[in-house]
């Protein structure tokens, strides 16, 4: 097997845990009262939308290339965003400013989304839908690996 193919397995595979924390993150409960005492992913998700839209009458959401393009950017954005506020989050050093880091985050992680011309809503429903859909959860997992690769 080729080193290209190697690399191109292990980053199918982030995308994918990647994918699976993203739908967790996208169903996230409130943070615990104390935000110091939440889990980083608990407390660095984006605040819950109302629920998705409901699907076509075949029962499937339709998700164009363009709008998986546009998830898998936003989600990358998101997931940098989280590494950064992660540690500024368990260095806060009282209740306050823990929920003031927290605040922040979520406001940059959805402009990161808004900026990527989604909304919230759309978002977290093509998360879903892509830790239910395997296909689409493919798409996304091609389109991250291919972002990951243009980074480099």
């Amino acid at each position: 097997m080729s080193q290209r193919s190697s690399n191109g397995a292990r980053s199918v595979t982030t995308a994918s845990g990647a994918l699976l924390a993203i739908a967790i993150a996208c169903q996230a409960t409130p943070p615990a009262q104390d935000p110091r005492s939440a889990t980083p992913d608990e407390t660095l998700a984006v605040d819950p939308a109302p629920p998705p839209q409901q699907p076509d009458a075949q029962g499937s959401l339709e998700v164009s290339d363009a709008q998986v393009e546009a998830f898998a950017r936003a989600y990358v954005a998101v997931v940098h965003l989280e590494q950064k506020y992660t540690s500024e989050l368990q260095a806060a050093a009282s209740p306050h400013e823990a929920e003031s880091v927290q605040e922040q985050a979520q406001q940059e992680m959805q402009q990161a989304i808004e900026d990527e011309g989604m909304t919230l809503m759309e978002f977290e429903q093509i998360g879903t839908k892509a830790s239910d859909d395997e296909s689409l959860r493919v798409r996304v997992e091609q389109k991250l690996v291919e972002l990951q690769q243009t980074e480099e």
